[in-house]
């Protein structure tokens, strides 16, 4: 546990975990977060964590399999608010029933949208089903299985 305080820049229950001196575009440093992903949840007694990785995306933990999916910003005008955003919106699709892979989906996507805003910024369903809307009619853009998911989580 003491390695994992000492790679923790902060770890408050409203906020996500930065992982400060992990590189998360190297295989290793990847490997070392999902390490750390696992023991904060045996830890704590929880059965999913999500680690948010900035320009990474975001690293979820949950049983025996990691999920990690990339960032959705296009452009980044200013990040403020872009942690409030995916949290929020992680929180409200798997409350809502959405599997931990769709809900990590949206929340990049919507944290994706806030980043490319100038100041702390806020998102409405409005935009974030926009959003989707247009990802989902960009041919270049494989990164979603089952559509509908999204539409019915919204």
């Amino acid at each position: 546990m003491n390695e994992l305080k000492a790679a923790v820049s902060h770890l408050i229950p409203e906020q996500a975990v930065s992982l400060n001196d992990l590189n998360p575009a190297d295989p290793k440093g990847i490997q070392r977060i999902q390490y750390l992903a696992q023991a904060l949840r045996n830890k704590l007694g929880i059965d999913k964590a999500v680690v948010t990785l900035g320009e990474y995306g975001m690293l979820a933990s949950e049983g025996d399999k990691f999920i990690h999916r990339p960032t959705m910003a296009k452009a980044v005008s200013d990040v403020s608010g872009a942690g409030d955003t995916s949290l929020a919106i992680l929180g409200a699709a798997l409350s809502s029933g959405t599997m931990l892979e769709n809900a990590l989906d949206l929340a990049n996507i919507g944290a994706g949208v806030v980043v490319g805003k100038e100041g702390t910024a806020t998102l409405s369903q409005k935009e974030l089903r926009n959003t989707l809307s247009d990802l989902f009619n960009t041919d270049s853009h494989n990164y979603f299985r089952d559509p509908q998911v999204f539409q019915n989580t919204l």
